[in-house]
């Protein structure tokens, strides 16, 4: 149940124009797609335990226009205390009772604009989470209607579905080892004070992102490494690459674009300290997760994908393919 009967998460002026032509750089528009979630679970004692992290939102497609459902996009060790991956054993119990997001909205286009800061409390969310238990990925519903004489608006920039990396531009090279990897996110400070604005950290991408990480022995399923500092707080930000600029037909240059290669899970533990080594899920999970929570257009997509992977001769790896969906 969401506080505020209605939402309208902001889909961008002439929202039907190509996204390409609109995203072809990282701006502050991008930096303020990161939101900053305070997340209270109930545990088996029932006491109340509050926890952060960072979250993003994507907009669906409703009859081929960019104007379909809304889903929360986070981490579900974020949303979920007991999660633990595929083969260890769930510890305690815990029960999700409200998540509240804040964040900045940065008029798309108008980067000089100053944000305007905005915030949304859900009580008693549903999280849905992938089949793959090795799949740390967490999405929530959003209402997204808004008419005269409701409450008010709660405004938050949002990535179109269309910008979820698909395993194209991997396989032909496109998205490499070296190419760029940047992270917009609410890193906890001093004291577990979240940080009020998000920070972009960058980096680059360091294992190679056809295959399922490997490091120090340890396979780590569906995951690609990162040379990008990750610490607390930084869960479930967005991962987002840079694809190089490419000529059209006509001979013209086309500046390089935007994609949201997958979603932020953590660093990884080389030593007591945190280290430089950070790894996100590919977006093909967080597609076939928003198909599983019902969005129609998400579906059409993973069922596309599977067809072509099953076709062509190329082959893909299981991380870049999302998963199948049951009937």
């Amino acid at each position: 149940m969401v506080d505020l009967a209605t939402v309208r998460i902001f889909e961008g002026e002439n929202a039907d124009m190509n996204e390409s032509e609109q995203d072809e750089k990282i701006g502050n528009e991008y930096l303020y797609r990161a939101l900053r979630l305070t997340v209270e679970c109930q545990d088996e004692y029932c006491k109340i335990k509050p926890g952060h992290g960072t979250g993003f939102i994507v907009r669906s497609h409703a009859d081929g226009r960019p104007a379909g459902e809304h889903f929360l996009v986070t981490n579900r060790h974020v949303v979920d205390r007991t999660y633990s991956r595929s083969g260890r054993t769930p510890w305690g119990s815990s029960t999700l009772v409200s998540i509240r997001i804040d964040g900045y909205f940065q008029r798309p286009r108008y980067p000089n604009d100053l944000p305007e800061r905005t915030s949304l409390t859900m009580s008693n969310p549903s999280p849905v989470y992938p089949t793959n238990e090795d799949l740390d990925v967490a999405v929530i519903a959003l209402p997204s209607s808004s008419d005269e004489g409701k409450p008010p608006e709660r405004i938050f920039n949002s990535f179109p579905i269309m910008k979820l990396q698909s395993a194209d531009e991997i396989m032909n090279g496109q998205i490499q080892v070296g190419s760029s990897l940047l992270m917009p996110g609410y890193p906890e400070l001093a004291e577990l004070e979240v940080s009020d604005r998000p920070v972009l950290v960058g980096g680059w991408i360091a294992s190679d992102p056809r295959y399922s990480a490997s490091i120090m022995g340890v396979e780590r399923p569906r995951r690609v490494l990162g040379h990008s500092f990750s610490r607390a707080g930084m869960s479930g930000a967005p991962a987002l690459g840079l694809l190089p600029a490419e000529i059209d037909w006509m001979g013209d240059p086309q500046g390089a674009r935007v994609t949201l290669l997958g979603i932020n899970t953590g660093h990884v533990h080389l030593s007591n300290e945190p280290s430089v080594i950070s790894e996100f899920v590919p977006a093909p999970a967080i597609l076939s997760t928003i198909a599983k929570a019902g969005d129609a257009f998400a579906r059409s997509r993973v069922e596309s994908a599977l067809r072509r992977s099953a076709m062509e001769d190329v082959e893909v790896q299981d991380l870049w393919l999302p998963e199948p969906l049951s009937e």
